[in-house]
């Protein structure tokens, strides 16, 4: 199921999940009626192995997950203040860190997921181009279903060789395909 549309505006969930057959735990947001489309991850490096967890913001304004030992498993790495600052899931699904009168201003965000993507582009997402390191690799796939650790794969733009989306196989370290040029309105080499 490619997700719910209703008048326009899509709809998500945030919260703790186990994908497939993993008893791991992770923070997410998926598809409000599709939990298995998952479209962000925030502790994909380090899951949560008991059913205890909690996401919160610290006293130093930090978005944070912690395990039921109260250790670190991802963190926002923005500091604000905890008195004036909220986390807000945005109709898009995209996941704001804001100060309390900029919540919903993404131009004003202390962090938000659409910076931080890890394998899926929504739509109001911005595809970061570096050209300091060449060809930019934002997305990466799943290792598997039951795991949402980095996988083999990845999704991005390619600068040096004109505005395209290359998609690069890690493990042999080769382009696996490229889009075409942009040509201001569609990719070149992709169909339509």
């Amino acid at each position: 199921m490619a997700g719910a549309w209703y008048l326009g505006i899509m709809f998500f969930e945030l919260g703790f999940f186990s994908p497939g057959n993993s008893i791991l735990r992770y923070v997410g947001i998926w598809y409000k009626f599709d939990s298995e489309a998952v479209v962000w991850v925030a502790n994909r490096n380090k899951p949560i192995s008991g059913r205890n967890g909690v996401l919160r913001i610290e006293a130093d304004g930090k978005l944070v997950v912690r395990d039921g030992n109260n250790s670190l498993v991802w963190s926002s790495n923005v500091s604000g203040s905890s008195n004036d600052t909220a986390a807000k899931l945005l109709d898009n699904g995209n996941f704001a860190l804001s100060r309390d009168d900029s919540i919903g201003d993404t131009s004003r965000d202390l962090w938000q997921s659409f910076d931080e993507p890890t394998d899926t582009f929504l739509p109001g997402m911005r595809v970061p181009v570096s050209t300091k390191i060449g060809e930019y690799q934002p997305y990466r796939s799943w290792k598997s279903p039951d795991d949402p650790s980095p996988g083999n794969y990845s999704l991005g733009v390619d600068p040096n060789g004109g505005q395209q989306i290359v998609m690069w196989d890690l493990n042999k370290r080769r382009r696996r395909w490229r889009s075409g040029q942009w040509n201001r309105q569609f990719f070149t080499a992709s169909p339509l």
